[in-house]
C-alpha cells in the first residue's frame, strides 16, 4: 500500500464510519510524514507502539524505514 492509498483509506474510514470515534495513523508502518498527513485526513491518533508485532509480522510488513517485521527478527514477533 502506498502512502497515498493509506491517506485515502484513513479519509474514507472517517467518512464511512461515523460511529468510530478514534482512527489511528500508524507512523511505524507508513512513516512520520504520511502519518502526519493522515491527521489532516481524518485520523485523530498518531500512534503505533508495538509490544508484540504478531499482526504486522504475519502480514510480512516492511516499515517505512525499511525494517522487515518477521517472527525470526530479534525483538519482532513472538
Amino acid at each position: 500500500m502506498t502512502g497515498d492509498e493509506y491517506v485515502r483509506m484513513i479519509a474514507m474510514s472517517r467518512i464511512m464510519l461515523p460511529n468510530v470515534v478514534n482512527i489511528q495513523a500508524s507512523w511505524l508502518t507508513v512513516g512520520k510524514q504520511v502519518a502526519q498527513v493522515c491527521l489532516h485526513a481524518g485520523a485523530n491518533d498518531f500512534g503505533s507502539i508495538m509490544i508484540e508485532e504478531n499482526v504486522v509480522s504475519a502480514a510480512g510488513t516492511v516499515s517505512a524505514y525499511g525494517r522487515r517485521y518477521s517472527a525470526g527478527y530479534p525483538g519482532g514477533g513472538f
